[in-house]
């Protein structure tokens, strides 16, 4: 794979990025604030647009990311008294969105917006990211260029990973939890579990695996390992899970990343898929919340997930192709994780899940307030005031913008 920015579109790129970085300069500062999430509906931009409603007394503008997310808003669950006259939808592509961009005072994103071409003295420009993980920042078919002049992180060990690989200084890292977190003070209700298909009254354990092939709008982007259900292990492992499972009257539920080719029915797994929560304008991350054990493996949702200090169980099955392929950040992935990594299912201690649910062993939570400890992870929710309280902070001292490139 050829490096993002090469050739004739990377220097076309880097002409535009200096065009938009001039007009950021030249052009009046005005008091909005821009937020972009992609999607539109991720979990840190739903969280931000709450709390500038909240608190912020300018306009609010939300980039949605198509035709489909023009009213994102049923996400945010704004209490009754909030004021919505300050609040804008504006499509992502549409010209007013990139005039907003050019004047915000304040701009927050995840993956980038227009290029990325940082922000200056009068205007502030956050990276909120999506998600501080073990997986590789450098990989290839990762956004290299996010310029800034301020970036979030939940943990402190990915927090300075991230720092390096954007050229943020320390003084510019803000390691206040990601804001999505503060959803689970907001979990999903009886109504909404039995809405999708889910039993309330049963422990919940939600498997959400990283893709390791993606595709979007039938164009196959990038692979990072072989897919899982061309593995008969895989196949093996997923009917011993759901046996443990229904033997505990757990109710088991594959969470695919909306990228993600697999499809895990095949396995005889039972699916909840994106488009759903979104029908239902129910946050991932409220779903989480009323979930008994997280299961995954090189997702970064473990290291929000913490903050609930609920049991996690790490399934690898691919652990040295993938660190040979995607390649990690940690030298030691098990040394990290808040559980147990297992390579195989089929065949393991029938104890396996019993020990999560419904009692956790006791080596099972000392393994995860260790490994707590050790990346440093931020466990209190209150995310997103820490961070407008952090950004209040720096534009009352007039941050400096970031080097130049």
């Amino acid at each position: 794979m050829a490096a993002p920015g090469s050739g004739r579109r990377g220097l076309l790129a880097a002409l535009v990025r200096v065009a938009l970085r001039l007009l950021l300069r030249l052009l009046p500062t005005r008091r909005i604030a821009v937020v972009y999430g992609n999607p539109s509906t991720e979990g840190n931009a739903v969280e931000v647009v709450r709390g500038l409603l909240d608190r912020y007394r300018g306009q609010v503008v939300w980039l949605a990311d198509g035709p489909q997310s023009q009213q994102p808003i049923m996400y945010a669950q704004l209490p009754a008294d909030t004021d919505t006259s300050r609040l804008r939808v504006v499509a992502h592509s549409d010209r007013r969105g990139v005039w907003f961009f050019l004047t915000a005072e304040l701009v927050l994103f995840t993956h980038g917006i227009y290029l990325s071409p940082g922000g200056t003295r009068r205007k502030t420009h956050v990276n909120l990211w999506h998600g501080d993980g073990p997986k590789a920042i450098d990989a290839g078919a990762v956004t290299t260029y996010a310029r800034s002049s301020l970036l979030v992180s939940g943990t402190r060990l990915w927090g300075q990973d991230k720092a390096r690989h954007f050229a943020i200084t320390p003084d510019r890292l803000l390691l206040t939890g990601n804001p999505r977190v503060d959803q689970f003070a907001r979990p999903a209700t009886d109504a909404e579990l039995t809405a999708l298909h889910l039993d309330p009254q049963a422990p919940l354990a939600l498997w959400m695996p990283t893709y390791r092939q993606a595709s979007a709008a039938g164009t196959d982007l990038w692979s990072d390992s072989d897919a899982l259900l061309h593995s008969e292990a895989f196949r093996r492992d997923a009917r011993q899970l759901v046996a443990m499972c229904r033997e505990l009257g757990v109710t088991l539920r594959v969470k695919p990343h909306p990228l993600d080719v697999d499809a895990y029915q095949a396995a005889g797994l039972e699916v909840l898929h994106q488009r759903e929560l979104d029908a239902r304008g129910i946050g991932l991350y409220r779903l989480l919340a009323r979930c008994a054990v997280l299961i995954t493996d090189y997702s970064s949702v473990w290291s929000d997930f913490v903050a609930l200090d609920r049991p996690v169980l790490f399934y690898c099955p691919d652990l040295d192709t993938y660190a040979q392929r995607r390649t990690f950040n940690v030298p030691d992935l098990a040394a990290v994780v808040p559980g147990k990594v297992h390579r195989e299912l089929a065949g393991s201690d029938r104890n396996l899940m019993a020990d999560l649910i419904p009692r956790e062993a006791v080596d099972s939570c000392a393994l995860r307030h260790r490994s707590v400890e050790r990346v440093g992870a931020v466990t209190e929710l209150g995310a997103t005031d820490r961070l407008l309280d952090a950004i209040d902070d720096r534009q009352n001292a007039s941050v400096p913008p970031p080097p130049a490139a």
